[in-house]
């Protein structure tokens, strides 16, 4: 006669982004009655990745757009792709077109700190709140 194994709890190895297994156990009954399913992880050896090239993005009254942070013109380079890819009613834009709006989107707004998509909205660097 063959012994049935233990499923009362199921062991899982995963790897962490540095590497490390890190082992994960499932019990059977996780979530039933419930409606919902618990993992058991250890997060002490997970690495979380923070980028420091982010932007923030805030919609004005009037419908304009400001953006601030280190990634602001990538964000509305983005924003820009988007608005063309609504306007041509297209799920994708060659990518000659993309690196001619990106050319235009960071010459834009790093010289006049503002840009008009084509769909009309107005994108500006966020005016600073000490002046």
């Amino acid at each position: 006669m063959k012994n049935k194994p233990d499923t009362s709890q199921l062991i899982v190895k995963m790897k962490t982004a540095t590497g490390e297994e890190v082992t994960v156990n499932l019990a059977e009954n996780a979530g039933s009655g419930k409606g919902k399913s618990f993992l058991q992880l250890d997060t002490s050896k997970m690495l979380v990745d923070v980028g420091y090239n982010t932007a923030d993005a805030v919609r004005q009254p009037d419908g304009s757009w400001e953006v601030d942070g280190q990634g602001s013109t990538d964000l509305v380079y983005s924003m820009a792709v988007s608005a063309e890819r609504k306007a041509r009613k297209v799920g994708f834009l060659p990518r000659q077109v993309e690196r001619k709006i990106a050319r235009s989107t960071r010459l834009a707004f790093v010289s006049n700190g503002q840009i008009t998509l084509s769909d009309g909205t107005v994108i500006r660097r966020q005016r600073s709140r000490l002046s």
